[in-house]
C-alpha cells in the first residue's frame, strides 16, 4: 500500500492485493512504485518509509537508481559489511550507549545507519537511509 502523509493524516493512494500469505517481494514492491512513478516524479517523493520486510540488495539498489529517498527499519540479524549482524555489532557497545549514526555497507550498498535502544520493547531499533 502506498499512503501519503499530509498534515498528520494518512491518505491511501495505491495498493496491490497479494494473492498469497506473507510479505511482498522485491518485484511486487518495484511494480507498485513503478505505478506511482507514472503519476509523480521521484523528486516529488520526500521519503519512502518501510518496516522490516522492505529489505534486500536488489530493492535498495533499484530505489537508489530511481533517486527515491527512503527510511527503512531493518532486522537486527541483517549483516553489516557482509559480516556482522546488527545486534552483534551493537552488543559490543556499553549499555545505554547503543547509538550509531554514519555510513556503512549493507547488502553491498552504502547506506546511512542509525540505531538506538528502545527501552519500551527492550530491543534495538535500526533504520537505514540513502
Amino acid at each position: 500500500m502506498l499512503t501519503v502523509a499530509y498534515r498528520g493524516i494518512g491518505l491511501s493512494l495505491m495498493w496491490s492485493c497479494l494473492e498469497k500469505r506473507g510479505n511482498s517481494n522485491t518485484s511486487e514492491r518495484i511494480d507498485l512504485i513503478k505505478r506511482i512513478l507514472l503519476l509523480i516524479e521521484p523528486e516529488n517523493i520526500d521519503c519512502l518509509l518501510g518496516d522490516r520486510e522492505f529489505v534486500g540488495a536488489e530493492w535498495i539498489e533499484w530505489l537508489d537508481k530511481q533517486n527515491i529517498p527512503y527510511l527503512f527499519r531493518i532486522r537486527n540479524n541483517s549483516l553489516l559489511e557482509g559480516v556482522f549482524p546488527v545486534n552483534a555489532f551493537f552488543r559490543r557497545l556499553p549499555p545505554r550507549k547503543k547509538v550509531k549514526n554514519g555510513k556503512i555497507t549493507l547488502w553491498g550498498r552504502t547506506v546511512y545507519l542509525s540505531t538506538r535502544w528502545s527501552y519500551k520493547k527492550d530491543e534495538l531499533v535500526t533504520i537505514i537511509s540513502n
